[in-house]
């Protein structure tokens, strides 16, 4: 990597490299403990802003947010994550189109996703008109006893 960083810069093979790192250390991560998310974070973090610089909207660099958002998604980081595979479906539907298999795929992703998102945000109690609480329970009004 060095050597590629030295004698190319900035250069979209460069970025290559760091996709391809920043992926094999995702993939490390996912069955291992250890600091190989943020190592696949770093990589793909730099990598992306080489193609973003270099490339602009290009399928290199949607595939690189895309599996930046992986990355966040296993740190459970689910609102970076969904931001990141956010910006990977723009591009992947501005380049090749809504209906090709790569911008479904995306779609699908960003739906489980937002669902996990969801899941993870902390439940409140909300007021009923009635003054009681709603959680799930039936509640009774009790206000006739008072």
């Amino acid at each position: 990597m060095p050597v590629y960083e030295r004698e190319l810069g900035e250069h979209p093979w460069t970025a290559t490299l760091f996709y391809w790192i920043g992926f094999s250390y995702m993939a490390l991560a996912k069955d291992s403990q250890g600091d190989y998310a943020d190592k696949a974070k770093r990589k793909l973090e730099k990598a992306l802003e080489i193609q973003t610089k270099l490339l602009g909207n290009h399928l290199d660099t949607a595939r690189s947010h895309v599996r930046l958002g992986d990355v966040l998604k296993i740190q459970c980081k689910f609102k970076l994550a969904l931001e990141e595979l956010e910006k990977g479906l723009e591009i992947r539907e501005n380049v090749l189109g809504p209906h090709h298999e790569l911008a479904k795929t995306a779609r699908e992703e960003k739906r489980k996703l937002q669902r996990l998102y969801e899941e993870s945000r902390p439940r409140t109690q909300t007021p009923r008109k009635d003054n009681t609480m709603h959680s799930g329970v039936l509640l009774t009004n009790f206000k006739g006893f008072e």
